[in-house]
C-alpha cells in the first residue's frame, strides 16, 4: 500500500516538470537570456557585401636591397583601407608604416599572396618567386561598384606627367580621350581610369567625381627609361653590347642593370653594372 502511494506521488512530481525543447537555432541568433534576436534594419545594413575588388597596378623589383640573406621585403602601396594580408607560405611580418604603405617580410621563395579588405573580394596574386636580400614594390587599387549616381553630376579634371596618355575607363569601353581631358557633369562616383603612353609603365588608378563640386586629379605616370651619359677621362671606348657611347653625349636607356664594357689603349679592358632608375640620369666616370 505504501509503495503504491510513494510510486503516485513521484508520477505526480514528473509530470508537473515542463518539457524542454531543443532548439537547432544558431547561438549568434540568441540573446543572453536565449530568446532569438531578430534582425534589425541597422545590422542588415551594415553587413559586409563584396562589392568591391582589388587589382594589382604594378609589381616590380626594385633597386634597393636588404642585409638579411634569409628574406625578401615587398612594400605594397595601396589605398584600400585595413589591409588583411596573408601567404600560402608563412609570413614573417607585416608592418603598416603608415596609412597605405605596408612593409611584408617573407622567407625567400615563391609564394602566393592574397590580400583581404571588409568589402571586398579577395585578391589572390599568382605564384611568384621572391629572392634573397631583394626588395619588391607593388601597387594595388580597389574600386567598389555600382556606386555611381544617376542624378547627382559633378565635374573631374584630368591631368598627367607627361600629357597626352590615352585614358581608358572602366565600364566605358568607347570613350576616347588623352590627358589633359575634362569630364564635365559625369555622374557621381567612383571610376576606375587606365592611362598608358609609350614608354611609360600603365597607370591604374580610381578617381572620384563628387556632387556638385569641379575635382582636379594630376597622375605621374612611371618612366621605363632612364639616361646614361659618360665622362671619361682617359682614351678609349665604351660598349654597351654592339653600341658605342660618346662622351658628353646622354643617351636613353631602358630602366634596369646594364654591364658596359671600357677598352683601353693597351688592350686594358674593363666590366661594370650600373643601375638606371626611371627617367633619371646617371653619369658612369670612366678612369683607368
Amino acid at each position: 500500500m505504501k509503495t503504491a502511494k510513494r510510486m503516485a506521488t513521484l508520477l505526480a512530481i514528473i509530470l508537473s516538470v515542463p518539457i524542454l525543447q531543443l532548439s537547432a537555432q544558431p547561438v549568434s541568433g540568441r540573446s543572453k537570456s536565449g530568446g532569438l534576436i531578430s534582425p534589425s534594419a541597422k545590422s542588415a545594413a551594415a553587413a559586409p557585401y563584396l562589392n568591391g575588388v582589388m587589382k594589382v597596378d604594378s609589381l616590380w623589383e626594385s633597386i634597393r636591397v636588404i642585409r638579411d640573406d634569409d628574406k625578401a621585403l615587398i612594400i605594397v602601396h595601396s589605398e584600400v583601407p585595413n589591409l588583411i594580408i596573408e601567404s600560402n607560405r608563412k609570413i614573417i611580418k607585416v608592418d603598416q608604416k603608415s596609412s597605405g604603405y605596408w612593409e611584408i617580410w617573407l622567407p625567400y621563395g615563391t609564394h602566393i599572396l592574397k590580400f583581404d579588405a571588409v568589402g571586398f573580394q579577395r585578391l589572390e596574386v599568382p605564384a611568384r618567386a621572391y629572392a634573397r636580400k631583394r626588395v619588391y614594390e607593388m601597387r594595388i587599387s580597389g574600386i567598389v561598384k555600382n556606386q555611381l549616381s544617376t542624378s547627382d553630376k559633378g565635374t573631374l579634371i584630368l591631368r598627367s606627367q607627361p600629357d597626352s596618355a590615352i585614358i581608358q575607363i572602366d565600364g566605358l569601353p568607347d570613350f576616347k580621350g588623352t590627358t589633359p581631358h575634362e569630364f564635365r557633369n559625369y555622374a557621381a562616383g567612383l571610376y576606375r581610369i587606365t592611362l598608358s603612353r609609350d614608354k611609360y609603365e600603365t597607370k591604374e588608378t580610381i578617381v572620384t567625381i563628387e556632387k556638385d563640386k569641379t575635382v582636379t586629379e594630376s597622375i605621374r605616370l612611371t618612366a621605363l627609361f632612364g639616361y646614361i651619359e659618360i665622362d671619361a677621362t682617359q682614351a678609349g671606348q665604351v660598349m654597351l653590347g654592339a653600341q658605342r657611347l660618346e662622351k658628353g653625349k646622354p643617351i636613353e636607356i631602358p630602366v634596369g642593370r646594364h654591364t658596359f664594357n671600357f677598352q683601353f689603349s693597351g688592350s686594358v679592358r674593363r666590366d661594370t653594372t650600373v643601375v638606371v632608375p626611371a627617367g633619371e640620369k646617371v653619369m658612369l666616370k670612366i678612369t683607368q
